[in-house]
């Protein structure tokens, strides 16, 4: 997806030829040890061009070469451990569809076991080497004001391991006070309230060092936006954010088989999450709600029920918060594990809602959103998900604000590849610990002629 590129893309060519090196080494070595099953026959050698390939298409689609030193470790291992499952059901089907690949079940689990653990041991190396060398690359911040750059850092450095070694923060006063010597961080990071980026990214360019933008409201929309001309008239064109037909009639066929496989495969867990809920607390199992779809209908959510009965009897209408009362022990659990969210593959398979998309909200705060954040209402264009481009890359503490330019990139830029990849992230965030929000923060150097962040 256009506009989520990190730095980090960089790395791709580079860790991509590590991984077929890898993969190469590791098939060489099971040889060697005497792991396959046929004789004295060199099996697989012919086929390695067609695995390696299968493999790197396999990792890519997993995000193993998109912004993946950033997650922590156990994300990592748990997206190789997948993609080398997910690859040993490929080379399955593979064998029993043309003869050439035919090899049994113990000689692909001979292949794949070793490779799988080879690249996961190879990516916490390059990962720790990686991040080693971007903590040396010193960013400063440029804001309007004080408050705004303490604000950005706060959140930067909630993230672990810390994506940027912030150095200094500075107004955008500050920034060209100072002379193009005392411009020496490796990168500049721009609020998105400031008016005008252009004189900064300018100057910046010129000296070398990389412009990261916060986007604003008119710049996601600018995302992905086609370049036109007309005699000497260059313009950007900015298409409404909608789907395609074809894009939506996709869209649900991707809905209508995933939803129901995943019916399928989840009918016993939620058998044992309702006879649970029975148990632990008084209420119905199923908590149902009203809430917007696309174009503004609104829809009957199902989800299993993880606040006490009647929760909003007496305060109407609340967002739920961190360390919410009226949340029940059985039911935060099922917050922190989403496994509340399972009985949403009903209202997918209905047509409600997606598999992935903005995730849908009451009326009151729809009304409330559009009024306090322009673009909100472009959020109903598509159906609302269980799962979204903005809960892959927040999460719970994360500022509505914040979630909806998530949101608004994801439908500028959408695809059915783009859904694939989110739902294989999704796998990885099932196991991730939620961070919170507000981390304390270090007192950076002070920079020439910078005010140093509070």
């Amino acid at each position: 997806m256009t506009g989520n590129r990190s730095l980090l893309l960089n790395y791709a060519p580079l860790v991509a030829g590590v991984d077929l090196a890898t993969l190469y080494i590791c098939s060489w070595a099971t040889l060697a040890a005497g792991l396959r099953v046929v004789g004295e026959r060199v099996a697989w050698r012919h086929l390695d061009p067609i695995e390696l390939a299968a493999a790197l298409m396999t990792f890519w689609g997993f995000g193993l070469y998109r912004s993946w030193p950033r997650r922590p470790l156990a994300d990592t291992f748990v997206l190789v451990a997948a993609a080398g499952v997910v690859l040993a059901m490929v080379w399955g089907v593979l064998a029993r569809w043309e003869p050439q690949f035919a090899i049994s079940n113990a000689e692909i689990a001979g292949l794949v076991a070793p490779q799988t653990l080879g690249i996961a041991l190879e990516r916490g190396l390059l990962r720790a080497l990686i991040l080693r060398y971007e903590r040396a690359r010193q960013v400063a911040i440029v804001a309007t004001d004080e408050f705004s750059a303490n604000q950005i850092l706060r959140k930067l450095l909630s993230s672990d391991p810390a994506e940027f070694s912030v150095d200094a923060c500075l107004t955008v006063e500050q920034f060209h006070a100072c002379s193009d010597e005392e411009i020496v961080w490796h990168s500049l990071l721009l609020a998105p309230e400031i008016a005008d980026k252009a004189s900064i990214i300018r100057r910046a360019t010129r000296l070398g060092v990389k412009a990261l933008l916060l986007l604003n409201d008119v710049e996601i929309f600018l995302n992905g936006a086609r370049l036109h001309s007309v005699d000497d008239l260059l313009m950007a064109q900015v298409s409404p954010l909608s789907l395609h037909p074809v894009q939506r009639i996709f869209k649900r066929g991707l809905d209508i088989a995933g939803s129901t496989l995943l019916l399928v495969l989840s009918a016993p867990v939620m058998l044992v999450v309702a006879g649970l809920l029975r148990l632990t607390s008084r209420g119905d199992v199923l908590f149902r709600q009203k809430r917007v779809g696309r174009d503004g209908v609104e829809f009957m959510l199902y989800k299993f029920r993880t606040m006490v009965a009647d929760a909003e009897q007496s305060t109407g209408p609340v967002l739920a918060t961190v360390n919410d009362p009226r949340i029940t022990p059985f039911g935060a659990f099922l917050r922190a594990s989403r496994l509340d969210e399972l009985p949403q593959l009903l209202n997918v398979l209905r047509g409600d809602m997606s598999l992935v998309g903005p995730r849908p909200e009451r009326l009151h705060f729809v009304r409330q959103f559009c009024e306090e954040l322009p673009g909100y209402e472009f959020r109903l264009a598509v159906k609302p998900g269980i799962t979204g481009f903005a809960q892959v890359c927040g999460s719970y503490s994360t500022t509505a604000q914040r979630k909806l330019r998530f949101d608004l990139v994801y439908i500028a830029n959408y695809s059915l590849l783009t859904d694939l990849r989110i739902l294989l992230i999704t796998i990885a965030v099932l196991f991730r610990r939620r961070q919170a929000e507000g981390v304390a923060a270090v007192q950076p150097a002070k920079a020439p002629g910078a005010g140093a962040c509070q």
